[in-house]
């Protein structure tokens, strides 16, 4: 079973490490007829990687038949076959041309198509993906550790605290022999807080941060490795650091390198997305009068996944584009990132980690 699971991780980051060097490689001159005109590159890229990840795929599925003795055998007592095999005992289906072709009838994409390439650039593609098979691109998945803890928010209206808070999860892991080298990953779950403020309004404390480049990023990875005392970043925990997050326990305060907090907005009308806008923490009581934010905490515990934002805001369920949710400047007119307004830069997903998008 052990081995089942390092091979399905094997062939996961093989689809997204290819999918990148795709990206890399042909985004400047793939292109994709959907409905609505031309896609970005960034979106098309993995589609047209498939024939060259399903090509990766095999030759990477042959490679670790040799090695994980049983795993590929037909196994009448477990039920494990060879993919492509068929039923136990049957002889094997040979890899036919076709599954190299991308899946452009897929639910999941539009008919897209590559520019042509001539014959010596496409093979001399195919072998270089072929060559990268032979590599050792097992990455594998070393220390890891799961940190749920409760995002508590604190404040004073007219003198009298309140708090509210919010349950969240983070699972870090340490990666190692990857096609990049070593580094660290991380999986955040939950949602923004939601705090009603004793009557006067309500704000919502969003799991990201606006840093000085006028971007929106994520905020919880690093400030609980802060907050906990870790001074080394994702990328190079070390096995003390894991064993701090693994043993971690009681409440301190959130705290960033940087000092900064997570983004807190508010609606003039919670109905309508559009007329969202950004309160920093000393300007609670500019917009609701007698309200005084005092800080931000966390604490580890085993509760439930806080999952209830939806219900309250019934506009983020939804797949509409984000563009006809939240302001946007017109078609045609396109500002430098650092000139946008907060509004003009907000996404749904924003309201949420990334594994609870």
């Amino acid at each position: 079973m052990e081995e089942m699971v390092v091979l399905h991780t094997v062939k996961l980051l093989t689809r997204v490490a290819l999918g990148a060097l795709h990206y890399d490689w042909l985004s400047a001159s793939s292109y994709c007829a959907g409905r609505r005109g031309f896609i970005p590159s960034r979106w098309r890229a993995s589609m047209g990687a498939w024939s060259d990840v399903r090509l990766v795929l095999f030759c990477h599925a042959r490679l670790h038949r040799r090695h994980l003795g049983s795993l590929y055998k037909n196994d009448p007592v477990h039920g494990i076959v060879p993919p492509n095999s068929g039923p136990v005992g049957a002889t094997p289906v040979p890899f036919e041309a076709k599954h190299l072709k991308a899946n452009t009838t897929s639910s999941r994409a539009p008919q897209c198509a590559e520019k042509p390439f001539g014959n010596r650039q496409l093979m001399k593609r195919r072998s270089l993906l072929a060559s990268l098979c032979a590599l050792s691109l097992a990455s594998c998945q070393g220390e890891s550790a799961a940190v749920r803890f409760k995002v508590i928010a604190s404040a004073t209206v007219d003198g009298r605290p309140i708090e509210s808070s919010s349950v969240m999860e983070i699972s870090y892991s340490k990666v190692t022999h990857s096609l990049i080298g070593n580094g660290g990953a991380t999986r955040p779950y939950g949602e923004a807080i939601v705090f009603d403020l004793g009557g006067k309004g309500t704000v919502y404390i969003l799991p990201i941060q606006h840093d000085p480049n006028n971007s929106l990023t994520q905020v919880y990875e690093e400030g609980v490795l802060t907050s906990f005392g870790i001074k080394n970043s994702i990328g190079s925990l070390s096995e003390a650091d894991f064993a701090i997050l693994r043993n971690a326990s009681g409440r301190r305060p959130f705290k960033l390198k940087t000092s900064r907090l997570p983004v807190i907005v508010s609606f003039k009308s919670e109905t309508d997305p559009k007329t969202i806008f950004e309160i920093q923490p000393g300007e609670f009581g500019r917009y609701f009068p007698g309200v005084q934010f005092t800080g931000l905490d966390i604490e580890i515990t085993t509760d439930r996944i806080t999952y209830k934002l939806r219900e309250r805001l019934s506009w983020l369920d939804t797949t509409v584009d984000p563009g006809k949710i939240f302001p946007r400047d017109p078609p045609g007119v396109s500002r430098p990132r650092d000139e946008l307004p907060f509004s003009y830069m907000i996404t749904p997903a924003r309201f949420f980690g990334d594994g609870s998008r």
